[in-house]
């Protein structure tokens, strides 16, 4: 048998490249005992009950709340996410949990089935929603508290326990969210989080779990979505987005489409999958909306993330560092203009790179098709609205598209139109507990969020009965035929 490798590894500050953390990775014996452990703890946990399950996750709801700025600190010391946007990402998860602890009972509520006219009066059908079982829960370092609790407050609502493997960039806020369930005084066995490496997660989506929700790269998300199938498991994957933002050539307030697109583009460093990465603006509008986008780009205060007065922090790990550098280091070099920013900031300590605007980027620059997961946004000129709705649709990518407009009209026209699973109008990013996070194409498989986004942990459970006009000694269907 393989001798299970003990593996450390070390967690590094991105705002001052200092180590501050090192963990051991969960080999397979210990993920192996996880799993064990959820195995045991479900059948009581399925059983609990929508009301008693609902009490334990506001009590999680309650400790995030009250422990907000220590969790948020610790997100922020891992992967530098700014003050203003980690303690928010803190409280805005305990919505979440209350969200589905209150919801759950509705949405995977039994329902009636209408047989009439297909068979006896007296037959009855309806389906029953399950829960699955043990979900691996399999997140990434950008939002590295808020990501888990997408996928752990509805499969914990639904009835399902739960495994956790943070990324190995932020394994302390994984902790920390551990921290919340242990207070809160789940049973033994329902959540668990297992700290580690890439290969620690390759060991828990193999392992003998029935449901995996994963968010990563498209790379990743085939691979996973491999595994699953050679085990026939089920997989929630939610990948990578090249999302776009199309202006109204007749949009009124331009400093506010300004603004939504800095925003779109420059919260948490560029790091959402839902980023806004190309903006389409109308050539007419060209010199009135471009000069704002640049000198509100300029105007972000990039620094540590825990300082007063800061806007943006630094790229989340060197090796994002790497690859955001590398991505517009190629489109500059291939002829795309810099209209602000295009360089790490070498006066800082850490992995900090300018909010960068580029226009004229050419087809055959990695920027035009993949997704930078960073703080680079491109500019395109278009004359015509059919035309920037197929360079919208152009990517391989169908996560989301924001709209900007006075016009109802002319969003249902895009909105109709356009090959994501989300569209937002006058707004880029949002993400609401009952909205499910839909994806198409290569972003993914499945939701999150929403009913949809619970019922992905279930199961339907059809149950036909007839429970009178049973006196009779055969159907009229059975043996023997006529």
């Amino acid at each position: 048998m393989e001798e299970d490798v003990k593996r450390d590894f070390s967690v590094v500050n991105p705002a001052t490249k200092e180590v501050t953390g090192r963990f051991v990775a969960a080999g397979k014996d210990d993920v192996a005992e996880a799993v064990q452990s959820a195995r045991r703890a479900f059948p009581e946990w399925k059983m609990l009950g929508f009301e008693r399950r609902a009490q334990l996750l506001h009590k999680v709801a309650d400790y995030l709340e009250g422990e907000a700025e220590a969790i948020a600190e610790v997100i922020t010391r891992e992967m530098g996410r700014v003050r203003g946007e980690s303690v928010p990402e803190v409280t805005k998860s305990a919505v979440f949990f209350r969200y589905f602890a209150d919801h759950a009972a509705e949405f995977l509520a039994p329902e009636d089935l209408d047989l009439t006219g297909l068979t006896l009066p007296e037959k009855r059908a309806r389906i029953l929603r399950e829960p699955r079982g043990v979900v691996a829960v399999v997140k990434p370092w950008n939002a590295p508290v808020q990501q888990v609790v997408w996928a752990v407050a509805p499969a914990l609502s639904a009835g399902c326990c739960v495994i956790i493997k943070p990324s190995e960039y932020t394994p302390e806020s994984g902790l920390a969210l551990q921290a919340a369930f242990d207070q809160a005084g789940f049973p033994e066995g329902v959540v668990q989080t297992v700290v580690g490496d890439g290969a620690t997660g390759e060991l828990l989506v193999n392992s003998d779990v029935d449901v995996v929700a994963f968010t990563g790269s498209v790379v990743a998300g085939r691979k996973v979505a491999q595994d699953c199938g050679r085990r026939l498991r089920k997989a929630v994957l939610e990948l990578s987005g090249k999302d776009s933002l199309i202006v109204d050539p007749s949009v009124s307030n331009l400093d506010l489409v300004a603004a939504g697109i800095v925003y779109g583009a420059f919260s948490n460093c560029g790091q959402w999958c839902s980023s806004v990465e190309r903006v389409f603006i109308p050539s007419a509008l060209w010199d009135e909306l471009v000069p704002r986008v640049v000198a509100q780009s300029k105007a972000l205060r990039v620094g540590a993330g825990w300082s007063g007065g800061v806007d943006m922090g630094p790229i989340a790990n060197e090796r994002q560092f790497e690859i955001v550098s590398s991505i517009v280091q190629d489109a500059v070099d291939k002829g795309a203009k810099v209209l602000c920013g295009g360089s790490s900031m070498l006066d800082m300590e850490g992995f900090f790179f300018q909010p960068t605007v580029l226009c004229d980027v050419p087809k055959n620059a990695r920027l035009a098709t993949e997704n930078v997961f960073g703080p680079v946004v491109e500019l395109v000129a278009f004359e015509n609205i059919d035309e920037a709705i197929a360079g919208a649709n152009s990517t391989n990518y169908g996560l989301g598209l924001s709209v900007w407009t006075d016009d109802a009209s002319f969003a249902e026209y895009v909105t109709r139109r356009s090959d994501t699973g989300m569209v937002w109008v006058n707004e880029p990013l949002q993400s609401f507990a009952p909205c499910p996070w839909s994806v198409v194409k290569d972003s993914g498989i499945g939701s999150e969020l929403g009913c949809a986004g619970m019922r992905e942990f279930t199961y339907d459970k059809v149950v036909q009965e007839q429970l009178s006009g049973n006196d009779t000694t055969r159907r009229p269907w059975y043996f023997p035929y006529a």
